[in-house]
């Protein structure tokens, strides 16, 4: 597990910004402040487990972007995303696969569609963390 390099640095500084601007006013509780903290949970339980840390963290950044629960002011078609992380981001063309198959597949909605296609480790950590902050917001 290698940390971040400038390049990867840079790509997660601009989808962080953009994230935080498309979802400042978001009211369901997927908003910026939930998109922070299932973040840092992520990255954690990334480095426990030894997972990518740049596709941990660009994962958790836009789990939610492209879902169905988001209005349309603040949903993101899966092709426009897509063509972000292509050519406004210029993340590698593996790295974007990647992503998109995991943010399209980690939905609680969707487990059983799922069930038998194991999420990878960076998946996963966001996967966990998505969760975790949704029992914890009902809990408290």
């Amino acid at each position: 597990m290698a940390g971040l390099n400038q390049e990867q640095t840079e790509q997660i500084r601009l989808m962080s910004e953009w994230v935080k601007e498309k979802l400042a006013t978001e009211g369901t509780g997927h908003d910026w402040l939930h998109i922070e903290r299932v973040r840092n949970v992520s990255l954690q339980i990334a480095k426990e487990e030894g997972a990518d840390l740049f596709m941990t963290e660009a994962c958790a950044l836009l789990h939610d972007v492209i879902d169905e629960k988001l209005s349309d002011e603040h949903r993101v078609p899966l092709q426009e995303l897509k063509r972000r992380l292509s050519e406004d981001w210029k993340v590698d063309p593996e790295a974007v696969d990647g992503i998109l198959a995991i943010i399209t597949r980690i939905s609680f909605r969707d487990r059983e569609k799922y069930k038998d296609d194991p999420l990878s480790k960076e998946g996963m950590a966001v996967q966990d963390a998505d969760r975790l902050d949704a029992i914890g917001a009902v809990g408290i």
